[in-house]
């Protein structure tokens, strides 16, 4: 993606690409798009595209997911992303409804849209995605909350090795 001038001017430091993590306290594992300074602090980035620009609660699982890269992170390589973006390419070239925008003085058919989530906003929702999973064991359930004890524990365990590390 480099060489889009919205990409370059805001990512930098890239530190992982497709980069997979897992989390022994979360039970959990996934792959994060992109792991980079976005804005001059450490980002989880997830790429996305689509054909319109999406309300935050069409996105919400993705922020959750971003949130579960950033706890991935600081378990594993005690790396802190102060954010989640979720950065959509909306492509309007359905030709049945051009929505051309201005960039300038010049029309352009693509839109960069970036969102920015604070990750301590949403470790409540998703230690209950996790904790209520239906996929899961009741075992593993159980596991969890014990790992965790409550949600307090693992806003604890988080921020105290974010404290940790910026000391």
């Amino acid at each position: 993606l480099a060489g889009i001038p919205q990409i370059d001017a805001r990512i930098d430091n890239v530190r992982g690409i497709e980069l997979s993590m897992w989390s022994d306290h979360l039970k959990v594992a996934g792959t994060a798009d992109l792991i980079a300074d976005f804005n001059g602090e450490l980002a989880v980035i997830d790429w996305k595209t689509g054909s319109y620009v999406k309300k935050d609660e069409y996105v919400f699982h993705y922020i959750l997911l971003g949130t579960a890269y950033c706890h991935m992170l600081a378990e594993m390589y005690k790396l802190v992303p102060k954010k989640v973006v979720i950065c959509t390419f909306i492509r309007f070239n359905d030709p049945k409804k051009p929505v051309p925008f201005m960039d300038g003085d010049k029309v352009v058919d693509l839109l960069v849209e970036w969102k920015e989530y604070n990750p301590e906003d949403y470790i409540d929702e998703l230690f209950e995605k996790i904790a209520n999973n239906k996929s899961a064991s009741e075992q593993d359930k159980q596991e969890l909350k014990e790992a965790f004890g409550s949600v307090g524990e693992i806003k604890e365990g988080y921020f105290g090795l974010q404290r940790e590390i910026y000391r």
